[in-house]
């Protein structure tokens, strides 16, 4: 007999063991999962299979002692997805004999994907923010008509056209060509010594 027919389960030889996925059997698209298979004290292998194709597996020979009466491994699925939303069943092994398994345990995958879950909310967000932007532009914008135009100290003059539209801030330079403005002198001579 070689070592592969001394792992083929036997069934009822050893005692019973439970199946259950971390946070939830129930996960949204593209969230980790963790299936947490359990059996007796002593099982030293447990092995994690799809009930719809027993030959897909997955062995764990890392084996945690909970409590004085059981054992768990764990099996991380890194995103689920439709290809991971399966019937997943467990056993376990205790020196040649391999347990009979579990009752299947369903993974079942909800909702978008996490990628599409991040644009739909990241489209609206940033057109919200657009808009409130504006909406102050929009804001100050009126602020200001009603306020009137900033003055500064006789750099900049409020001038009135033809329309009775009043034009601002126009600099000195625009203002000395169309002579609304009184010029000062620029450069002042300075006494010599």
């Amino acid at each position: 007999m070689d070592a592969e027919t001394l792992l083929l389960p036997i069934p009822g030889t050893l005692p019973s063991r439970s199946t259950r996925a971390e946070p939830d059997s129930v996960s949204p698209q593209g969230w980790p999962v963790t299936i947490v298979c359990r059996g007796p004290a002593g099982a030293e292998e447990f092995r994690l299979e799809r009930k719809e194709d027993r030959s897909d597996f997955k062995d764990e020979k890392t084996v945690f002692q909970i409590g004085p009466n059981q054992t768990e491994a764990r099996f991380g699925i890194t995103a689920v997805n439709g290809d991971t939303a399966q019937h997943y069943q467990c056993l376990y092994r205790k020196g040649d004999h391999w347990s009979e398994p579990s009752e299947p345990l369903e993974q079942v995958v909800t909702g978008l994907p996490t990628e599409h879950l991040y644009i739909l909310i990241g489209v609206p967000v940033a057109f919200l923010l657009c808009l409130l932007l504006l909406g102050l532009f929009l804001l100050h914008r009126r602020h200001e008509r009603t306020r009137g135009p900033p003055r500064s100290k006789g750099s900049a003059q409020l001038l009135t056209s033809q329309m009775g539209h009043q034009i601002w801030p126009l600099s000195t330079d625009f203002l000395r060509r169309v002579g609304k403005w009184t010029p000062q002198p620029l450069l002042q001579e300075v006494p010599r010594r």
